[in-house]
């Protein structure tokens, strides 16, 4: 499995990222500092344009959301029900960090 990192919504990085990454060698990404299942929602609409614009059937790129806040871990359960999730991460430096 070949995964390409995002950077989280705050970094305003995120849709840059993805039109970079997206490519057809790709299983799907990992998103940094995850907080909500609407970040989750909004980034499945930036990969479904760029699975069309890489060839890519839409739902083909699945989403490993990166748990590394105190909003993140609160959110958790949310966050593992969006469609696109196949697993989760626990950023713990990050997490630690953050409390």
């Amino acid at each position: 499995m070949q995964r390409g990192r995002i950077n989280g919504f705050e970094s305003g990085l995120t849709e840059a990222d993805v039109q970079a990454t997206a490519s057809r060698g790709l299983t799907g990404v990992m998103l940094a500092k995850t907080e909500s299942p609407a970040q989750l929602k909004n980034l499945d609409a930036m990969l479904a344009d760029a699975e069309i614009a890489v060839g890519l059937s839409r739902g083909s790129l699945e989403i490993v959301p990166l748990v590394e806040t105190p909003l993140g871990v609160l959110q958790a359960l949310s966050i593992a029900f969006s469609p696109r999730v196949r697993a989760m991460a626990l950023g713990g430096e990050d997490l630690a960090a953050a409390v």
